[in-house]
């Protein structure tokens, strides 16, 4: 992981470094295809998949990109809170 400079890189770093992040990719994935664990396991996802998910979400082709796109800052915030749902969700009690 490289070091990065500017406000949504950095973001996008600390969120690809966040506990289970890259397991909401997975289940995110599933819920959005209609796919079971058997055709995505929890565990599929590693870090080059999230940077991919983040970087095609907001528009560029690297995170070093992420503060020219003005797109970056409109999704990443989205993303953020859209894990920080699933995070409580996964807490809460069924």
């Amino acid at each position: 992981m490289a070091s990065i400079e500017g406000k949504y890189a950095q973001m996008a770093e600390m969120l690809l470094a966040a506990e289970g992040f890259l397991l909401f990719l997975d289940h995110a994935k599933r819920h959005r295809y209609k796919l079971d664990e058997n055709t995505i396991p929890d565990g599929t996802h590693q870090y080059e998949d999230g940077v991919d998910f983040l970087c095609k979400a907001c528009g560029v082709s690297s995170l070093a990109e992420m503060d020219k796109s003005k797109r970056s800052g409109q999704m990443l915030p989205r993303i953020i809170a859209n894990f920080r749902r699933w995070q409580s969700a996964q807490r809460r009690p069924e």
